[in-house]
């Protein structure tokens, strides 16, 4: 079962947003890393869609996995 989290969609998309921004990743870059298209990323990012607790669970998973990649 997938779940919603339980914050606020504008809020929830404003951290996606500067976690991908601060990792140095771009939308479609990150929407290829979780398996999603870059259309439903951004509706994620700008709050017109839930982020359910699997597709945060996968940027997370993928924001350090991008991090650790540029890491020397």
């Amino acid at each position: 079962m997938t779940t919603t989290t339980e914050l606020p969609h504008g809020v929830t998309g404003e951290v996606l947003r500067a976690m991908r921004e601060d990792a140095g990743m771009s939308l479609r870059a990150m929407a290829w890393r979780i398996g999603c298209s870059h259309s439903h990323l951004a509706r994620v990012e700008y709050g017109e869609r839930a982020l359910t607790g699997d597709m945060g669970h996968r940027i997370s998973q993928a924001t350090v996995a991008h991090i650790l990649e540029r890491t020397p």
